[in-house]
């Protein structure tokens, strides 16, 4: 994730937040120039590449998955796998750009009363 993807991740989390919405993130980006061992160990422990960068939990439950990009950025083919298979299996999923279009989602899905 780049600095600018990393800011507006951040402001989306923040406006989300407050609006009451309960997520949290999945840093599979924070292990930077791991040791394949280390690597290794992290995947045995469920860390998978593409997953979206935050998940939202509704009031029943449900999990919502939120890809955040920069205007210019494109998902990678390992995020985009994880996009198709969230389709597949009806499962929501969204990439949002801006924190309106974060809101939107989380509107549209019923996190936002």
């Amino acid at each position: 994730m780049n600095h600018d993807e990393s800011l507006l991740q951040a402001q989306v989390v923040s406006a989300l937040s407050c609006l009451g919405v309960f997520l949290f993130s999945i840093p599979n980006e924070g292990l930077g120039k791991a040791s394949m061992a280390r690597v290794g160990r992290f995947r045995a422990m469920g860390m998978r590449s593409g997953l979206s960068d935050l998940v939202l939990i509704g009031q029943d439950g449900k999990a919502h998955f939120l890809e955040i990009k920069t205007p210019e950025g494109r998902l990678s083919e390992a995020q985009d796998r994880f996009r198709r298979l969230c389709l597949d299996r009806n499962w929501p999923y969204a990439v949002a750009r801006s924190v309106a279009e974060a809101t939107y989602h989380a509107t549209a899905w019923g996190l936002i009363k």
